[in-house]
């Protein structure tokens, strides 16, 4: 694959890659310490406008080794045309919109299929509206939203386990025509929901959570290609990026950046031809912008909102995302004007180049969205909290035992580092703890057929509570970040306070 304006990106370690494709490897990296994981990915995979075929399948990806593990297809409770997929905030069940069929298949993650595979009240499939698009879940795992493009309305879903009502729907509300592209923001309180529509102006609508009401919409210039908006949140500077809609120009080329504190646009940054999916790097210092009419891709830095390079992929890239680690990229095609590309592309973060051992993962069908498996959740302070200098202070995270039953590799993180921000995350000079010891919760034994001696013990590291001591310091404009390494040193996770807290001098 060809590099376009590649920039100064510098080549650093990419030595975990040196071996993947093997599964003892896997076994090998995961016993000497350095590996983490088990973070699968979702691919939806249904017919594109050419290819009407019985193509109707989510494709599991193992992030760690970047192979199949697997296909959830009709006879394990997929239902007809899955168009989007997200997780759950504690990473055990995945919601996958069926388009066709009007409904939502609930897939238990650690084993890669829906257990109850009935439709109905309390069922783990669940009837929705008209043409569901997409689906977003809030970050206390408690709600699901649904946009139903063909009824315009959004259905609400009953997502928590310990509710009368686990998954029913529970509220369904109606707004303007063709919803499609849909995200909460990262501290719960709203919904963001994009429109289809060629004829008239694109807008953006705003849902209340605590009320389940439209409180805002957002107009922009009618779209120049009728392609559905897609939006993604940033994991810091209160920041939402739109694909595909602009007020300044057609949006042909366009990622809009919104402030989700006020509902304001921020600015408007040029991409390549006809945007479809956005996804950050975990550090969120970055953007990735899938280019659907340019088999481009653009990186975006996030701090100064420029576009700093545009890599060319294969046909029609249609959703992106980034593996939990940072270090690679997933790229999935939906083949919108001709056949169905069966592949998802890898890319190196660091390089930006394809990946040197493994550049496509074959799987079936055109693509049309992706979702990795969370890993690690900073649990407090989360956000809204007002602290006191001097006050003591729990920093609390947890990992996620994460991938499915039959993953090759196994959690194991070393130490984390915590710090925090002063300015939304835009800067983490700060420092909490550094390299404190992962606890340990308990062993497991790993077993690889045909690897010699594998049955080696195994220490589970998952999260712990830090006492911080809250600095002398002023600020509306907090955040709290991790990360978790391994022996090595490598980031393997990251994750930050879901919006920004108060730090009050005495």
């Amino acid at each position: 694959m060809e590099k376009i304006n590649h920039g100064s990106q510098s080549v650093k370690n990419i030595g975990r890659y040196g071996v993947v494709g093997l599964v003892a490897a896997s076994v090998i990296l995961a016993l000497s310490g350095v590996a983490f994981a088990a973070a699968v990915a979702y691919i939806t995979n249904g017919p594109n406008v050419l290819v009407i075929g019985d193509v109707r399948n989510v494709a599991v990806i193992d992030t760690i080794v970047h192979e199949n593990a697997g296909t959830i297809d009709e006879q394990f409770g997929i239902g007809k045309l899955p168009r989007a997929v997200a997780f759950s905030p504690n990473g055990k069940r995945a919601y996958v919109v069926n388009t066709t069929d009007e409904s939502v298949s609930v897939v238990t993650v650690r084993f890669n299929e829906v257990i109850e595979r009935e439709i109905g009240p309390g069922k783990d499939i669940i009837r929705v509206g008209d043409g569901p698009f997409g689906v977003a879940i809030t970050p206390d795992g408690k709600r699901a939203y649904v946009s139903n493009q063909f009824d315009d309305t959004i259905s609400v879903i009953d997502v928590d386990t310990k509710s009368p009502t686990f998954h029913t729907v529970v509220d369904t509300i109606p707004v303007e025509g063709d919803p499609t592209g849909i995200a909460v923001t990262p501290d719960g309180t709203k919904v963001y929901i994009g429109h289809q529509s060629a004829e008239t102006p694109a807008q953006l609508t705003i849902i209340d959570v605590a009320k389940n009401q439209v409180i805002k919409t957002i107009e922009f210039q009618p779209q120049g290609f009728p392609r559905p908006p897609a939006i993604s949140m940033m994991p810091i500077l209160n920041q939402a990026y739109v694909t595909g809609v602009a007020r300044d120009n057609s949006g042909g080329r366009s990622v809009t950046v919104i402030d989700v504190v006020t509902d304001d646009v921020i600015s408007t940054i040029e991409v390549g031809e006809s945007p479809a999916g956005v996804t950050f790097h975990p550090n969120g210092d970055q953007a990735f912008v899938a280019n659907n009419g340019s088999n481009t891709f653009s990186v975006i830095d996030t701090l100064t909102g420029q576009v700093t390079d545009e890599i060319a992929t294969e046909l029609n890239p249609w959703a992106i995302g980034v593996t939990p680690d940072g270090l690679a990229i997933y790229v999935v095609f939906a083949g919108i004007g001709a056949a169905a590309f069966p592949a998802a592309a890898v890319f190196v973060v660091e390089t930006l180049s394809a990946h040197p051992l493994v550049q496509f993962i074959s799987h079936s069908g055109a693509s049309t969205d992706i979702a990795i498996q969370p890993v690690l959740r900073l649990k407090a302070p989360n956000g809204g909290e007002v602290l006191r200098s001097g006050d003591e202070q729990i920093v609390r995270w947890r990992m996620i035992q994460g991938g499915a039953q039959n993953a090759r590799s196994i959690v194991v993180a070393d130490h984390v580092d915590v710090s925090y921000s002063l300015d939304s995350g835009r800067t983490f000079e700060n420092v909490i703890v550094e390299s404190d010891p992962a606890p340990c919760r308990k062993t497991r034994t790993s077993v690889e057929e045909g690897v010699a001696n594998p049955e080696v013990d195994v220490c589970v590291k998952f999260g712990s509570n830090i006492t911080w001591t809250v600095p002398e310091a002023e600020s509306t404009a907090v955040r709290v970040k991790i990360v978790v390494r391994d022996a090595s040193g490598q980031a393997i996770a990251t994750d930050f306070s879901n919006a920004d807290f108060t730090i009050s001098a005495n």
